[in-house]
């Protein structure tokens, strides 16, 4: 078990907190849930780093569509690139807490 200091975790429960109260709603199911991977993989900064292949093996969706929610999640900037892909290292996103749609 991972011990977490009482600030790391009051943190990321206010990170999860947005996501619900504010993001989840404006979202369709499956790209809810796909943001709830995210934040899964997410460090406190809310940078995370998920292929589409493992996205899509989590949902249970083929590869393509993956790609598409990673799209339609970042030109809806509710996430954002940080870093892209270096070689077979998956492309680093951050979570913006926002939602334009």
């Amino acid at each position: 078990m991972v011990k977490t200091t009482k600030a790391k975790s009051t943190q990321r429960f206010r990170q999860l907190n947005i996501i619900v109260d504010n993001l989840l709603r404006q979202l369709p199911a499956r790209h809810g849930v796909a943001l709830m991977v995210f934040y899964r993989h997410a460090q406190a900064n809310r940078q995370f780093r998920v292929s589409e292949t493992d996205l899509a093996k989590t949902l249970g969706v083929d590869r393509r569509s993956s790609r598409r929610l990673f799209d339609d999640l970042e030109k809806w900037q509710v996430i954002k690139l940080v870093k892209p892909k270096q070689g077979t290292i998956p492309r680093v996103f951050v979570i913006t807490g926002k939602v334009a749609r």
